[in-house]
């Protein structure tokens, strides 16, 4: 489709800059895109390999909790979950990949473990040891899955930019080129042809 202009000369030398800088826009946009695709599939990787290590280990976690469940007296259990956990607290930093501000959480501190009492069973304390082992893991992976939807919606906005200029604005600035190139070429005949006719 071409750009409404008029058919002039200062019109086709800006024409043919905006199509320089059209095609490098391109070139770039699509670099990114890759690039962008690249590092998305990493941490899709290390997101899985994450995402089935913690499944194994809180399954695992998940089992001997039950057991401890059914062979330790209610009231002995919360007042041993309502033990000071220790000095623990989150906190989320930010990291940069490309012109993305992405959550880098972390865990400070440590999930201190409680002080085993005679009421509860060997089994609610290495259940809770898998939790508290697996806290840090969880964290990363709770960043892991933020920075795959931010990169997801950027890839998506790049891609869209990389197609716009691919399949409108470049072809539109090379047909609207081509117009004005043609009708320059018939005023210049036509005024060839009138100055000959004058002589």
């Amino acid at each position: 489709m071409k750009i409404k202009v008029n058919p002039t000369r200062m019109e086709l030398i800006r024409l043919k800059r905006r199509l320089v800088i059209s095609k490098r826009s391109h070139k770039l946009l699509k670099d990114k895109m890759d690039e962008l695709i690249r590092v998305f599939m990493e941490r899709i990787d290390e997101a899985r390999e994450l995402r089935k290590k913690i499944e194994n280990n809180l399954k695992d976690a998940s089992g001997t909790f039950r057991e401890a469940l059914g062979r330790t007296p209610k009231n002995w259990l919360v007042k041993y979950l309502k033990q000071t956990p220790g000095d623990f607290s989150i906190k989320s930093e930010k990291a940069r990949v490309f012109n993305l501000v992405v959550p880098d959480i972390k865990a400070q501190g440590s999930l201190k473990k409680g002080e085993s009492a005679f009421e509860t069973t060997p089994h609610l304390d290495k259940a809770l040891e898998a939790y508290r082992e697996n806290m840090a893991d969880l964290l990363k992976l709770a960043s892991l899955e933020k920075t795959l939807a931010m990169l997801a919606v950027e890839i998506e906005t790049t891609r869209r930019r990389v197609n716009a200029l691919e399949y409108i604005l470049i072809p539109a600035i090379e047909e609207t080129i081509k117009y004005i190139s043609t009708r320059l070429e018939e005023l210049e005949r036509e005024s060839i042809i009138r100055l000959m006719r004058l002589k």
